[in-house]
């Protein structure tokens, strides 16, 4: 999963970006555009926008058209204190809804994930895999009965495998999802977090469910499922 943050305090809004790494979502931090038409906007997909504003102004207003018309799924937070009166007249603009800044990260991502099931059926807060249960809203994996800790880039990758459970994810794929343009990697650092995440996930379990696909990429696989490396 994917979102965007767009900062004008960066002390406030870099707490929700590290709690949301850190329940497998990959975040980009951009400052407020000068011009709303920013390369950021329109050149990536997004889950969600979080928008850091003093105002709800024309500003805002110009930047939610531009966000609509390029992540027209995406949900759209907008972070800060405001009257009734103003956050009628965002969520008229496109807006969402709106986050106090001390909003919990428990609490942002139960929004954000109710908002985007009502918009596209397949995300969910928490998958079932064969003996494998990942709860995305307490970054919580356990495997027959045993919970797995995880790094933070361990955790976004079985989340984007299991978003994809069955299905063969190439190796681009994978890491554009992961490093995005904006960073750099190559397959040696894939191959790492993908041994790293085997070595925890499946080795003590007896059970493969990462599977490699010669020539393409990986695929999360329930263990019984007749699939040859």
């Amino acid at each position: 999963m994917r979102a965007l943050l767009i900062d004008q305090r960066s002390a406030d809004i870099a707490r929700f970006g590290r709690g949301l790494e850190d329940h497998g979502w990959r975040v980009t931090t951009i400052a407020m555009p000068d011009d709303v038409a920013d390369d950021a906007i329109r050149t990536a997909t997004y889950d969600m926008v979080m928008i850091d504003v003093v105002a709800i102004d024309a500003e805002l207003h110009a930047l939610l058209e531009v966000i609509r018309a390029h992540n027209d799924e995406a949900v759209v937070m907008v972070l800060g204190e405001f009257s009734v009166d103003e956050r009628s007249r965002a969520l008229n603009l496109g807006a969402d809804g709106f986050l106090g800044r001390d909003t919990p990260i428990t609490l942002l991502l139960g929004r954000a994930l109710a908002l985007l099931r009502l918009r596209a059926k397949h995300f969910q807060s928490s998958y079932l895999i064969g003996d494998l249960a990942i709860d995305l809203l307490h970054r919580q994996v356990v495997r027959s009965g045993h919970e797995i800790a995880l790094s933070q880039r361990e955790f976004q990758l079985l989340v984007l495998l299991a978003r994809h459970a069955g299905q063969t994810l190439s190796r681009s794929d994978i890491i554009e999802q992961l490093w995005g343009q904006i960073q750099t990697a190559d397959d040696n650092a894939l191959d790492a977090h993908v041994s790293r995440l085997r070595r925890k996930l499946d080795k003590p379990f007896g059970g493969k469910m990462i599977r490699t696909v010669r020539g393409v990429g990986f695929r999360l696989a329930i263990p019984e499922q007749p699939l040859a490396d």
